[in-house]
Formats: C-alpha cells, sequence, structure tokens
C-alpha cells in the first residue's frame, strides 16, 4: 500500500481527517474521516490507515476549505479526478458519478438514485454506498 497522509479540517460538525496519498504526483484523497462521538480523529484516520501521517498539500487543503465552508451554502470547487476510488466498486463508482450530477439545491432519493442506475430495490445499497 502505498503511503498515506491525512490533513485535518475543523468543520461545524468537529475535525475531519481527509486522507490522501501521492499519485502521479498529485493528491488524490481515499478517504474523509468525520468525526464520530468519542473518537479522535487521529484515531479514526490510523483505525482505517495505520501508520498515515498528517501532511499539508495545497490541494488537499483546498479540499479541507470546502467541507469548511460547505455548511456556509458555498459549493465545493474540486473535481472527482481528485478522488480515489481504486476501494471502490462500480457501484459505489456509479452512485457517485449519479450523486455528483444532482444539482446544488436539488434532492435525490436513494430508491431514485437506484433507479437511476438501473438497480432495482437497491435503495438501501445506495445508502450505504
Amino acid at each position: 500500500m502505498k503511503s498515506a497522509y491525512y490533513s485535518v479540517a475543523s468543520t461545524a460538525f468537529g475535525d475531519a481527517g481527509v486522507v490522501w496519498t501521492q499519485k502521479d504526483g498529485s493528491p488524490t484523497v481515499m478517504k474523509i474521516c468525520f468525526p464520530v462521538e468519542g473518537k479522535g480523529t487521529d484515531n479514526l484516520v490510523q483505525r482505517y490507515f495505520p501508520g498515515a501521517e498528517i501532511r499539508s498539500h495545497r490541494n488537499v487543503e483546498k479540499v479541507c476549505h470546502h467541507l469548511r465552508q460547505y455548511p456556509a451554502g458555498d459549493p465545493p470547487e474540486f473535481s472527482l479526478n481528485m478522488l480515489d476510488v481504486r476501494a471502490c466498486s462500480q457501484f459505489q463508482r456509479n452512485v457517485l458519478i449519479l450523486v455528483w450530477s444532482i444539482p446544488r439545491g436539488m434532492v435525490g432519493t436513494y430508491k431514485g438514485v437506484a433507479e437511476r442506475i438501473r438497480v432495482r430495490g437497491g435503495a438501501r445499497a445506495v445508502g450505504m454506498a
């Protein structure tokens, strides 16, 4: 496994860990660990990525900035290309791409997403993706 690094974004929900690695000289985000009551961000990151180091990168800091600003209504401005989806199943990728395409201010249901990606009865699976 490649070296994993993380940055911490203080959000309205608490500290989130943005875990990333280098891919072709650029950072790719592997996971965002949102706060869980009673568990620190460092512990959450280490649970999924043992040995991950705190490190900063300007592109990752932009992601952290958007995580902080999102609850205030600022739309995130980063490409899905910055996400490392190698650990995702094709189903999860399909859900991600469809949900990303939903315009800001609009909503979609798990059932509606499942139907649009042609997975009949897949609402619960969409919610878990």
